[in-house]
């Protein structure tokens, strides 16, 4: 797990950094920025209850899958052995989603 999420950080990181670094001018290059201190302002704890609640069974992600009709494809991917199980906040996918936006900005 620890090795899928540091190669999936330094792929989103890498590109953001560089636009952030090369690209981006006064009010953007301000917006990068608080887009990568503002998760750091709570504490680690705070963020994992906050994506529990999002993967959550009854959260808000099964629900948007809900409202754009692609719950059938949201229970396929579950359904799968190794990395589904009961909810998103159970499975390997939802792991990994929670630990790639902790690690990122660090």
């Amino acid at each position: 797990m620890a090795a899928v999420v540091t190669l999936a950080s330094v792929i989103v990181a890498f590109p953001i950094g560089y636009m952030a670094a090369r690209y981006a001018k006064g009010v953007w290059k301000a917006a990068f920025y608080l887009g990568v201190t503002l998760p750091l302002w709570s504490s680690y704890l705070v963020k994992v209850y906050a994506w529990k609640l999002i993967l959550a069974k009854e959260g808000i992600l099964t629900w948007l899958f809900g409202v754009l009709h692609i719950s059938p494809a949201l229970d396929a991917i579950l359904a799968i052995p190794v990395i589904g199980g009961n909810s998103l906040s159970f499975s390997f996918i939802g792991t990994f989603l929670v630990f790639l936006y902790i690690w990122l900005p660090t």
